[in-house]
């Protein structure tokens, strides 16, 4: 077991090596010209979904390598229990996206932390964990795509989308992943089989039944189904909308309806809301007056100022929580850790001190920039 692992080490170290260099070279160009601790969420997203493609990628060639007939009977023909091998292959995929991503995500934290005035907060370091644990969601993805039957195998990629599209935050979204991670780890242990084209089964040694194998690939590829029925949906929707015969493509909107207080200008919803069942049967005696007041008078409309606001230690941004002072040209960006605003100079980017002596007094939860010079609060 322990020579299969260094062999697989020693197989693609120079590709992890490779893309290690590389990531550095990029992550240290970005953060010469931006602070990538306080990018949007989109940002994150986009490198998240580089990590995944990298796992998935290697999963699928080094399983790929193994599973044509030859290589699969010399990988198994050997005193040593399926599941053993498969946690060597495993483990040194592990190891080498370690090198890969996890690695320069660090030296780019630490060179931000002792070398620049930047905020670095804890959760930017569980940030790059999260990073790492997509890039292994994505391997053992790949890894179980190539091993498994071509008719079920695509049920391992729901898991992307559990991760996603959850509205899991901070320490919640970390464990959300360690759960996908152990369960896709699990998937692929019941499909390292000598039969791979065989239903999948418990591990020898360990679990005979092949009851936990099954349950294990049962879930996600129910859930699968129920995303491929929910895309369906949504494809009949866009041909009703495309061809003109969708229910709610209406000439004309029914009165009182949602769809007709969807539509409505300001004064026209006001009316409405004045109007109980008709018009001359209203709760209060001076409803009819304020219809007509209503329909005359100039309407406005107003909203939340903003549709989301930040959590503590969340490992994303919904925005860049920072404001610059153009008159002293200093940038105060928000730490997590300290709840209050640590400022920079603009001219020689150098710590300019500390803003909110309340700290977690001061600011309850993270705030936001508003527009305006304001400051967006839960409360």
């Amino acid at each position: 077991m322990l020579d299969i692992f260094k062999a697989e080490l020693l197989r693609f170290r120079s590709w992890a090596i490779a893309y290690a260099a590389l990531q550095l070279v990029v992550l240290g160009f970005m953060t010469r010209m931006v602070d990538l601790a306080q990018q949007p969420k989109l940002i994150y997203q986009v490198i998240g979904i580089v990590y995944v493609l990298t796992g998935l990628l290697l999963g699928l060639y080094q399983m790929g390598g193994y599973r044509r007939p030859n290589a699969w009977l010399n990988l198994l023909h050997r005193p040593t229990p399926h599941w053993r091998i498969a946690l060597a292959l495993l483990g040194a995929g592990a190891v080498l996206l370690s090198v890969a991503v996890l690695l320069p995500l660090l030296v780019i934290a630490g060179w931000q932390d002792t070398m620049t005035a930047r905020v670095l907060d804890t959760r930017h370091l569980w940030l790059s964990l999260s990073g790492l644990l997509v890039a292994w969601c994505g391997y053992l993805i790949g890894s179980y795509a190539m091993l498994t039957n071509k008719r079920y195998g695509v049920c391992a990629f729901v898991f992307l989308l559990l991760i996603g599209f959850s509205q899991a935050v901070g320490m919640g979204a970390v464990a959300l992943q360690l759960l996908a991670l152990a369960w896709l780890l699990a998937m692929v242990l019941f499909a390292f089989k000598p039969d791979l084209s065989a239903l999948p089964k418990g591990l020898s040694g360990v679990m005979s039944a092949a009851l936990p194998g099954m349950l294990a690939t049962a879930a996600p590829l129910l859930l699968a189904m129920w995303v491929a029925l929910m895309l369906v949906g949504v494809g009949v929707e866009t041909a009703w909308i495309a061809t003109g015969t969708h229910p709610n493509n209406l000439a004309t909107n029914p009165p009182n309806s949602i769809k007709a207080a969807v539509f409505a200008e300001g004064k026209d919803l006001m009316r409405m809301g004045l109007t109980h069942a008709d018009e001359s049967s209203s709760t209060s005696a001076d409803a009819p007056l304020w219809r007509e007041q209503a329909a005359i008078s100039e309407v406005f409309t107003m909203g939340a100022n903003a549709g989301d606001l930040p959590v503590r230690n969340e490992l994303t941004n919904l925005v860049p929580m920072e404001f610059d002072d153009d008159t002293r040209r200093i940038r105060w960006v928000f730490s997590h850790d300290s709840m209050r605003y640590e400022g920079y100079s603009l001219a020689n980017f150098r710590a300019a001190g500390v803003l909110g002596v309340e700290g977690a007094g001061r600011f309850p939860s993270p705030p936001l920039p508003g527009p305006a010079g304001t400051l967006l609060t839960a409360s």
